[in-house]
């Protein structure tokens, strides 16, 4: 699809710039490639002929948190909201924009909108519950990410922002139940053992602990993880 749109513009330029459809797609498709910089190319080129294309511009703000790019998609999904203040989703971009730029009080605020309208959209509920984290609010981040897993109960990064959250909380019962969760679900991640085995430590299984610790020296993984298990196993002696 990508080599017919891309065909047709190079033989007509200019009905391909002023087209209304064509310019949205060469976006879309150039995102779902997470080729983002020509994404957010063909956008600007669609908005020069659209600029008060509301939905257009929330979407170039989202390429733009991909491309971790948090300061000008919090500056171009505002003006989206102030084009079309009622239209969902439009808020949760700006949440995910601010958690990018670290400012996650203001995150939250935009999240909660979001969710008047859509409370039982997970993705929401986990990207609320990943900033209530970073703002320190786990017992609130917990509570959240416990309604999306009920929603969406195989959602892998909700189930990372839960076990931060209850870890942080020291809820390590509940969040040793997600642990074995997420090792199920990947059970060549080192990483997860680790994890398992310091939240089997804190409840005193000590022996436990270290089993899931050897299990992961017998993995492949990246230094910073062989780091990690070589801290955690001077932590926890």
């Amino acid at each position: 699809a990508l080599g017919q749109y891309e065909n047709l513009k190079t033989k007509f330029p200019e009905q391909s710039r002023r087209n209304r459809k064509m310019q949205p797609a060469f976006v879309e498709i150039y995102a779902a490639l997470r080729r983002y910089p020509e994404a957010i190319a063909a956008s600007k080129a669609y908005l020069n002929e659209n600029p008060d294309d509301a939905q257009q511009l929330a979407e170039l703000a989202y390429i733009h948190y991909k491309n971790l790019q948090g300061a000008q998609g919090i500056e171009v999904v505002r003006k989206a909201i102030s084009l079309n203040p009622a239209a969902p989703s439009y808020h949760g971009v700006l949440g995910d924009c601010l958690s990018l730029t670290g400012e996650h009080k203001e995150a939250i605020k935009e999240y909660l909108i979001d969710l008047k309208s859509e409370p039982e959209n997970p993705i929401l509920l986990r990207n609320l519950g990943y900033a209530y984290y970073n703002d320190k609010q786990y017992q609130k981040g917990t509570e959240v990410c416990e309604r999306a897993l009920k929603i969406a109960p195989k959602d892998a990064d909700n189930k990372s922002y839960l076990l931060a959250n209850l870890f942080e909380a020291k809820s390590y019962k509940r969040a040793e139940e997600i642990a074995r969760d997420i090792l199920a679900l990947d059970p060549k991640d080192a990483g997860a053992y680790i994890n398992l085995g310091e939240l089997l430590y804190l409840q005193g299984k000590h022996k436990e602990a270290k089993a899931q610790w050897d299990a992961a020296g017998k993995l492949p993984m990246e230094a910073s993880v062989k780091k990690e298990l070589s801290e955690k196993r001077i932590k926890y002696p």
